[in-house]
């Protein structure tokens, strides 16, 4: 099942990120009509951050968040320096 194997991906990145564990968390941007969350959990190791698309559309994250993904993201597609899809 699909669902299952994404869970599993996700307990993965949990595990071998010490921030998903015990970092402080830092909510990083919200759009609500376009179903967009953004949110950095951060601890004297590492920082990562998260973006989260709730709808049914792609979005375009621009230089707002580029800041705070550093350039790296884990899933999306880089589309211009300073532009995600996710």
């Amino acid at each position: 099942d699909e669902a299952i194997g994404d869970f599993k991906e996700w307990v993965a990145l949990r595990n071998s990120h010490s921030a998903f564990r015990n970092g402080d968390y830092r909510t990083l941007f919200i759009d609500d009509e376009n179903r967009i969350y953004a949110f950095s959990r951060v601890n004297s190791e590492e920082e990562i951050t998260v973006i989260l698309n709730n709808s049914d559309s792609s979005y375009t994250v621009t230089k707002e968040l580029e800041a705070a993904t550093k350039g790296k993201l884990l899933a999306g597609e880089r589309m211009l320096p300073y532009s995600y899809r996710v």
